[in-house]
């Protein structure tokens, strides 16, 4: 008898676990499949994108790595950001969304174009205590990399070097902002 009711509650404890995964893993399909749930990504509507270098609320940092690893032969692209206030003014509930291009998407593995701090976990950046600035990053494979043809590279380079658009709200505003490629550093 007592080992029927352990098999019973162990069965239990294991079907629980089971539908608390698949319950997560539901989840993580739909944010996929639609960003919204993770980023703060609705620019529906925008016309006015500003240079980033005109913000007077914040200082951008962009950076864009190629990097090979040798023993795999892949090629990896990192896209990484600093976000600073330029002020001396608390910022509350920061969030930021980069977009990238869409001549990119043939070329990177992962599905979205869009990288940042997810939306229901903002943070604040308070003048002289930590956190001083928000990184947002996107690492991705570059798909085919070494087998990229004279005229595949040539489209690689150019989307690389295409303007990125941001999205950056907070408790006093939203701003859209465009990063030029020549404020960008590539390494």
């Amino acid at each position: 008898m007592n080992k029927r009711r352990l098999a019973a509650i162990i069965l239990v404890f294991i079907m629980s676990i089971l539908v608390t995964a698949g319950h997560v893993a539901s989840k993580n399909v739909k944010t996929v499949q639609n960003p919204n749930l993770l980023y703060d990504s609705d620019i529906s509507g925008v016309t006015t994108w500003e240079n980033s270098e005109n913000s007077k609320v914040f200082k951008i940092t962009p950076k864009i790595i190629l990097k090979q690893n040798h023993q795999e032969s892949d090629t990896f692209l990192l896209y990484d950001i600093l976000i600073e206030n330029k002020t001396d003014k608390p910022i509350k509930n920061l969030r930021a969304t980069a977009f990238l291009p869409f001549e990119m998407e043939p070329f990177i593995s992962t599905p979205l174009r869009i990288f940042g701090n997810a939306k229901d976990d903002p943070i604040d950046l308070i003048p002289g205590k930590v956190p001083y600035g928000l990184y947002i990053s996107k690492t991705t494979l570059v798909t085919r990399y070494s087998k990229l043809s004279k005229e595949e590279s040539i489209k690689f380079e150019k989307a690389l070097h295409l303007p990125l658009k941001m999205k950056i709200s907070h408790i006093e505003g939203v701003e859209y902002l465009i990063i030029n490629p020549g404020d960008i550093h590539f390494e």
